[in-house]
């Protein structure tokens, strides 16, 4: 139980606030974080047990913080069971954020070239079968969404026993073949790739033109 205590107080002084920041506002899916502008952040995380929460925010739940409180009175070691955890995280948290301490190489990076650098400060993008849709388009450029989709099913649903168990008749691979045939005759899944490619184009030259745009905004101010 002391360990419990450990964990929820470590949730409410850092997880739970550190997630806000770098998750951004909830309702707001366009929302995007920069890892680049969470640098305070990072470099503070060690050092922060002076104050109430990691950014100096309220509590998320008070209600855990009186639970903790009375714990203490009824579980052995559960301050040094907390001071212990706390010491710990900091210093996993030096190891795993070297990339932010002074003299790093995000405070060697120049300023007018952070403007030009988005780096997510989740790995939502990589989360979920859209993410593994993600990284398997990012190693087979060329894999369609449909090609994806039915790797990922015969693998799901273990399609290769079961076609050796139930498909033993000549007739069986007949039929099938001639389905994927007239599948792909009719034209279905070139149309939609075709849409998907030229999706995909007009986001990349939008986002080309932003960049673009601002990166001449800032040589106009330093003119």
């Amino acid at each position: 139980m002391s360990e419990v205590v450990a964990l929820a107080a470590y949730s409410l002084f850092v997880s739970w606030p550190y997630l806000a920041i770098i998750c951004g506002n909830p309702s707001d899916y366009a929302t995007f974080v920069d890892m680049l502008d969470l640098v305070d952040l990072h470099r503070h995380l060690p050092i922060f047990y002076s104050e109430l929460t990691i950014d100096g925010s309220p509590l998320l739940n008070h209600g855990l913080l009186e639970a903790i409180c009375q714990a203490e009175k009824e579980l052995p070691y559960v301050c040094e069971m907390v001071t212990a955890l706390f010491k710990g995280c900091a210093e996993g948290w030096c190891q795993f954020t070297s990339e932010f301490v002074h003299g790093g190489p995000i405070d060697t990076l120049p300023e007018s070239l952070q403007h030009l650098v988005a780096v997510s400060a989740t790995n939502d993008p990589n989360e979920g079968i859209l993410g593994t849709m993600r990284i398997a388009a990012h190693f087979h450029p060329n894999i369609s969404t449909s090609n994806f989709s039915a790797r990922k099913r015969v693998h799901h649903n273990d399609t290769e026993n079961f076609i050796r168990k139930i498909m033993t008749e000549l007739e069986d691979h007949t039929y099938v073949m001639r389905r994927v045939r007239k599948e792909d005759a009719s034209g279905k899944i070139r149309k939609f790739n075709l849409e998907v490619t030229e999706r995909i184009a007009t986001k990349g030259r939008e986002a080309r033109d932003h960049w673009e745009a601002l990166a001449e905004d800032q040589r106009l101010e330093q003119a």
